[in-house]
Protein backbone atom coordinates (compact mmCIF):
# COMPACT_ATOMS: atom_id res chain seq x y z
CA UNK A 1 0.00 0.00 0.00
CA UNK A 2 2.66 2.36 0.90
CA UNK A 3 4.29 2.34 -2.79
CA UNK A 4 0.87 2.36 -4.03
CA UNK A 5 0.28 5.39 -2.50
CA UNK A 6 4.19 6.88 -2.86
CA UNK A 7 3.39 5.76 -6.97
CA UNK A 8 -0.14 7.83 -6.80
CA UNK A 9 1.64 11.38 -5.43
CA UNK A 10 4.62 10.79 -7.94
CA UNK A 11 1.87 10.80 -11.05
CA UNK A 12 0.09 13.94 -9.58
CA UNK A 13 3.09 15.60 -9.24
CA UNK A 14 3.49 14.88 -12.77
CA UNK A 15 0.43 15.87 -13.67
CA UNK A 16 0.98 19.31 -12.15
CA UNK A 17 3.92 19.92 -13.88
CA UNK A 18 2.12 18.83 -16.95
CA UNK A 19 -0.30 21.11 -16.72
CA UNK A 20 2.07 24.01 -15.83
CA UNK A 21 3.90 23.36 -18.94
CA UNK A 22 0.91 23.44 -21.34
CA UNK A 23 -0.73 26.58 -19.66
CA UNK A 24 1.87 28.70 -20.81
CA UNK A 25 3.23 29.25 -17.05
CA UNK A 26 6.47 31.40 -16.49
CA UNK A 27 9.59 29.83 -16.38
CA UNK A 28 9.80 26.31 -14.96
CA UNK A 29 10.40 26.52 -11.00
CA UNK A 30 13.14 23.58 -10.09
CA UNK A 31 11.41 21.22 -7.87
CA UNK A 32 14.63 19.54 -6.19
CA UNK A 33 17.71 21.83 -5.02
CA UNK A 34 20.78 20.27 -4.85
CA UNK A 35 24.30 22.07 -3.80
CA UNK A 36 25.35 21.85 -7.43
CA UNK A 37 22.80 21.86 -9.63
CA UNK A 38 22.90 18.20 -11.45
CA UNK A 39 21.55 19.03 -14.78
CA UNK A 40 23.05 22.25 -16.87
CA UNK A 41 23.04 23.11 -20.80
CA UNK A 42 25.78 23.32 -22.23
CA UNK A 43 24.79 25.37 -25.52
CA UNK A 44 22.21 25.74 -27.86
CA UNK A 45 21.95 27.15 -31.41
CA UNK A 46 20.47 27.09 -34.90
CA UNK A 47 21.27 24.31 -37.23
CA UNK A 48 21.97 25.54 -40.68
CA UNK A 49 18.23 26.57 -41.80
CA UNK A 50 16.61 26.93 -45.23
CA UNK A 51 14.30 29.95 -45.90
CA UNK A 52 11.37 27.61 -44.59
CA UNK A 53 13.26 24.77 -42.50
CA UNK A 54 14.68 25.72 -38.83
CA UNK A 55 15.74 23.46 -36.16
CA UNK A 56 17.67 23.98 -33.11
CA UNK A 57 20.14 21.90 -31.30
CA UNK A 58 22.21 21.70 -28.32
CA UNK A 59 23.90 19.54 -25.74
CA UNK A 60 23.25 19.27 -21.70
CA UNK A 61 25.68 17.92 -18.89
CA UNK A 62 23.82 15.52 -16.70
CA UNK A 63 25.57 14.12 -13.50
CA UNK A 64 25.11 10.73 -13.30
CA UNK A 65 23.34 9.42 -10.03
CA UNK A 66 21.63 6.84 -11.45
CA UNK A 67 21.84 4.15 -14.52
CA UNK A 68 17.44 5.19 -15.10
CA UNK A 69 17.14 8.53 -15.75
CA UNK A 70 15.39 11.06 -18.17
CA UNK A 71 16.56 13.97 -19.86
CA UNK A 72 14.08 16.36 -21.19
CA UNK A 73 13.84 19.95 -23.17
CA UNK A 74 10.62 21.84 -22.69
CA UNK A 75 10.13 24.32 -25.34
CA UNK A 76 7.62 26.94 -27.06
CA UNK A 77 7.69 28.40 -30.33
CA UNK A 78 6.31 31.79 -28.37
CA UNK A 79 2.56 30.77 -29.10
CA UNK A 80 2.11 29.69 -25.59
CA UNK A 81 2.16 26.24 -26.04
CA UNK A 82 4.54 23.90 -24.29
CA UNK A 83 5.81 20.75 -25.83
CA UNK A 84 8.70 18.31 -24.53
CA UNK A 85 11.32 16.57 -26.75
CA UNK A 86 13.62 13.81 -25.37
CA UNK A 87 17.53 14.21 -24.92
CA UNK A 88 20.14 11.61 -25.95
CA UNK A 89 23.11 10.39 -24.60
CA UNK A 90 25.87 10.59 -26.01
CA UNK A 91 29.24 10.39 -24.51
CA UNK A 92 30.47 10.18 -20.96
CA UNK A 93 31.80 13.87 -20.18
CA UNK A 94 34.44 14.94 -17.19
CA UNK A 95 33.97 13.46 -13.65
CA UNK A 96 30.67 12.02 -12.98
CA UNK A 97 29.23 13.35 -15.97
CA UNK A 98 27.37 12.38 -19.36
CA UNK A 99 26.40 14.75 -22.57
CA UNK A 100 23.10 14.53 -23.74
CA UNK A 101 21.90 16.00 -27.20
CA UNK A 102 18.66 17.31 -28.30
CA UNK A 103 17.47 18.69 -31.28
CA UNK A 104 14.09 19.88 -32.61
CA UNK A 105 12.21 22.38 -35.01
CA UNK A 106 11.69 25.91 -34.29
CA UNK A 107 9.57 28.47 -35.86
CA UNK A 108 12.02 31.26 -37.71
CA UNK A 109 9.67 34.33 -37.18
CA UNK A 110 9.35 33.77 -33.52
CA UNK A 111 11.37 33.23 -30.36
CA UNK A 112 11.97 30.10 -29.60
CA UNK A 113 12.43 29.39 -25.35
CA UNK A 114 13.29 26.22 -23.28
CA UNK A 115 14.48 24.99 -20.32
CA UNK A 116 16.31 21.71 -19.41
CA UNK A 117 14.39 18.91 -16.83
CA UNK A 118 16.47 15.92 -15.40
CA UNK A 119 14.56 13.25 -13.63
CA UNK A 120 16.26 10.80 -11.53
CA UNK A 121 16.01 8.72 -8.52
CA UNK A 122 12.79 9.96 -7.77
CA UNK A 123 13.80 13.78 -7.97
CA UNK A 124 13.08 16.14 -10.95
CA UNK A 125 15.88 18.94 -10.81
CA UNK A 126 15.65 22.11 -13.72
CA UNK A 127 18.04 24.07 -15.69
CA UNK A 128 16.08 27.18 -16.27
CA UNK A 129 18.36 29.66 -16.81
CA UNK A 130 18.10 30.87 -13.17
CA UNK A 131 14.40 31.62 -13.67
CA UNK A 132 13.98 33.12 -16.85
CA UNK A 133 14.52 30.29 -19.09
CA UNK A 134 16.87 30.18 -22.59
CA UNK A 135 15.89 32.25 -25.62
CA UNK A 136 16.44 32.03 -29.00
CA UNK A 137 15.91 34.28 -31.88
CA UNK A 138 16.65 33.16 -35.62
CA UNK A 139 16.04 36.55 -36.85
CA UNK A 140 18.22 38.83 -34.46
CA UNK A 141 21.54 38.40 -33.01
CA UNK A 142 20.39 36.32 -30.19
CA UNK A 143 20.90 32.66 -32.31
CA UNK A 144 22.54 30.98 -29.24
CA UNK A 145 22.42 29.89 -25.93
CA UNK A 146 25.18 29.30 -23.73
CA UNK A 147 25.06 27.33 -20.60
CA UNK A 148 28.00 25.89 -19.30
CA UNK A 149 30.15 26.87 -22.24
CA UNK A 150 31.88 30.05 -23.03
CA UNK A 151 32.24 29.92 -26.52
CA UNK A 152 31.15 27.97 -29.03
CA UNK A 153 31.28 28.36 -33.10
CA UNK A 154 28.35 29.82 -34.63
CA UNK A 155 29.12 29.19 -37.66
CA UNK A 156 31.29 28.31 -40.71
CA UNK A 157 31.39 28.16 -44.68
CA UNK A 158 33.98 28.03 -47.22
CA UNK A 159 34.27 29.93 -50.64
CA UNK A 160 37.00 30.11 -53.30
CA UNK A 161 38.84 32.75 -50.61
CA UNK A 162 39.03 30.79 -47.45
CA UNK A 163 36.94 30.22 -44.29
CA UNK A 164 34.61 32.35 -42.69
CA UNK A 165 31.99 32.31 -39.71
CA UNK A 166 30.92 33.57 -36.27
CA UNK A 167 31.52 32.85 -32.90
CA UNK A 168 29.80 33.02 -29.56
CA UNK A 169 30.85 34.11 -26.07
CA UNK A 170 30.31 35.52 -22.63
CA UNK A 171 31.05 38.70 -22.15
CA UNK A 172 33.14 37.49 -18.91
CA UNK A 173 35.39 40.62 -18.88
CA UNK A 174 36.09 43.63 -21.65
CA UNK A 175 39.37 43.02 -22.46
CA UNK A 176 39.55 39.84 -24.42
CA UNK A 177 41.18 37.47 -27.31
CA UNK A 178 39.08 35.40 -29.64
CA UNK A 179 41.45 33.13 -31.84
CA UNK A 180 41.08 30.68 -34.49
CA UNK A 181 43.67 27.74 -35.00
CA UNK A 182 43.51 26.48 -38.15
CA UNK A 183 45.05 23.93 -40.83
CA UNK A 184 44.95 22.63 -44.00
CA UNK A 185 47.37 19.71 -43.91
CA UNK A 186 45.82 17.54 -41.34
CA UNK A 187 47.95 19.74 -38.19
CA UNK A 188 51.16 19.14 -39.62
CA UNK A 189 51.70 22.63 -39.89
CA UNK A 190 49.05 25.13 -38.32
CA UNK A 191 48.40 28.92 -37.84
CA UNK A 192 45.74 31.14 -36.05
CA UNK A 193 43.85 34.24 -36.80
CA UNK A 194 42.51 36.91 -34.58
CA UNK A 195 38.15 37.36 -34.30
CA UNK A 196 37.21 40.62 -34.67
CA UNK A 197 33.79 41.70 -32.61
CA UNK A 198 30.40 42.60 -34.07
CA UNK A 199 27.66 43.18 -32.00
CA UNK A 200 26.24 42.01 -28.38
CA UNK A 201 22.82 39.77 -28.13
CA UNK A 202 20.75 39.67 -25.42
CA UNK A 203 21.97 38.23 -22.67
CA UNK A 204 25.36 39.95 -22.84
CA UNK A 205 26.26 36.90 -25.35
CA UNK A 206 28.65 38.56 -27.95
CA UNK A 207 29.54 37.93 -31.54
CA UNK A 208 32.24 37.93 -33.46
CA UNK A 209 33.51 36.99 -36.68
CA UNK A 210 36.55 35.65 -38.64
CA UNK A 211 37.68 35.29 -42.09
CA UNK A 212 40.54 32.38 -42.71
CA UNK A 213 42.30 33.02 -45.97
CA UNK A 214 43.26 29.85 -47.92
CA UNK A 215 46.91 29.35 -49.06
CA UNK A 216 47.34 30.40 -53.03
CA UNK A 217 48.92 27.08 -53.75
CA UNK A 218 45.88 25.20 -52.55
CA UNK A 219 43.03 25.26 -54.58
CA UNK A 220 40.47 22.71 -52.81
CA UNK A 221 41.65 23.32 -49.30
CA UNK A 222 40.00 21.87 -46.52
CA UNK A 223 39.75 23.78 -43.36
CA UNK A 224 40.19 21.90 -39.87
CA UNK A 225 39.68 23.92 -37.01
CA UNK A 226 39.05 25.50 -33.28
CA UNK A 227 38.32 28.54 -31.13
CA UNK A 228 40.66 29.50 -28.50
CA UNK A 229 39.23 32.64 -26.06
CA UNK A 230 41.38 34.10 -23.42
CA UNK A 231 40.37 36.40 -20.80
CA UNK A 232 41.42 37.13 -17.21
CA UNK A 233 44.36 35.10 -18.08
CA UNK A 234 42.35 31.92 -18.46
CA UNK A 235 41.68 29.97 -22.11
CA UNK A 236 38.52 28.75 -22.94
CA UNK A 237 38.39 26.40 -26.17
CA UNK A 238 35.61 25.33 -28.40
CA UNK A 239 37.31 22.27 -30.63
CA UNK A 240 34.11 20.36 -30.97
CA UNK A 241 34.38 18.30 -28.28
CA UNK A 242 37.85 16.59 -28.99
CA UNK A 243 37.52 16.31 -32.94
CA UNK A 244 38.13 20.24 -33.83
CA UNK A 245 35.68 21.20 -36.99
CA UNK A 246 36.16 20.22 -40.32
CA UNK A 247 34.70 22.40 -43.35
Amino acid sequence: MNNQKSISRIVAVMIVLCISLMSGAGAFTQTAQAATNPVKLYYAKFKDASSTKFSIYGYIQVENLAYNKSVVVCYTNGDGVWKEVAAKYTAPASGNYERWYFETSAAAASTFQFAVKYVVNGQTYWDNNNGSNYSLSYYSANRAALGESNVVLGNANKDNYGLHGNIYLKNIASTKVVKVRYTTDNWVTWNEVNASYLSTAEGGIEVWNFDVYKPTSTTQATFKFAISYTVNGVTYWDNNFGLNYTV
